[in-house]
């Protein structure tokens, strides 16, 4: 759709003072209202245009917009046949006019994201050497918004591990040992860290940010650190990229 989706948040008026104090905003949900086109074809595309088969359509394109019990995906195809996708509701279908005969007709569908964003294939940076304390690379987002959907998967032997993000100051530890040959998975968008399988929240320590790790659109410069590291010692950044 290309259009931003409205702040949640404002800024703060202060006392003796013109205009307000900045605060920092977030995304309210967003509507994306979508123009359709509704013909009278069968399915194979061969039988006789009828305005039966034009109501037969309609009704067959209800079932799937009146779903209420779950979100379904929402697929932007790019002109590189590329597709991002958002997880949407249908909360609106109005402005039905037939036409030809009652053979045709346009409508206006309206979905609503409760997460405003599309999201993109998978990221990886994929088993980077770590076992030099710091360690510095680029992380390349290619999307249009920061985002949070970010998983660290740490092979080790590593201790207390922690990720910076230079590009904005966010950073996320885990005080554990991460024994050879097992994985610490801190997933950033789900709030989780598991070692070995074992869970490992409450090791948890982060800042800069309320989400455990933001990624802004272009190049992130990242900085690892960990002690206890050994030549085996790996880390696999995998980001889900939204974009607008």
């Amino acid at each position: 759709s290309g259009e931003l989706p409205p702040l949640r948040g404002a800024d703060v008026p202060m006392a003796s003072f013109d205009g307000a104090r900045f605060n920092t905003k977030l995304y309210d949900p967003r509507r994306i209202a979508l123009n359709l086109f509704l013909g009278s074809s069968d399915a194979p595309g061969t039988g006789a245009s009828s305005p039966a088969q034009a109501q037969a359509n309609l009704e067959a394109l209800q079932l799937v917009l009146s779903v209420r019990r779950v979100q379904q995906q929402l697929i932007q195809v790019m002109p590189d046949a590329s597709q991002r996708i958002a997880m949407a509701e249908c909360v609106d279908f109005k402005s039905l006019v037939w036409q030809a005969g009652r053979e045709a007709g346009r409508a206006v569908a309206d979905f609503q994201l409760s997460d405003p964003w599309f999201y993109g294939a998978n990221v990886v940076d994929a088993a980077r050497d770590v076992h030099v304390s710091p360690t510095a690379f680029n992380f390349t987002h290619p999307g249009t918004v920061r985002g949070n959907r970010v998983i660290f998967d740490i092979l080790g032997p590593a201790v207390n591990p922690q990720i910076v993000n230079n590009a904005n100051g966010v950073s996320v530890q885990c005080l554990v040992t991460v024994a050879a040959g097992k994985h610490l998975l801190i997933d950033c968008g789900a709030w989780t860290a598991r070692n070995d399988g074992a869970q490992a929240i409450g090791s948890i320590r982060h800042s800069g940010a309320f989400s455990f790790m933001y990624l802004e659109p272009g190049v992130n410069a990242l900085s690892w650190t960990a002690t206890g590291l050994s030549s085996a010692s790996r880390l696999t950044t995998t980001l889900q990229p939204p974009f607008v």
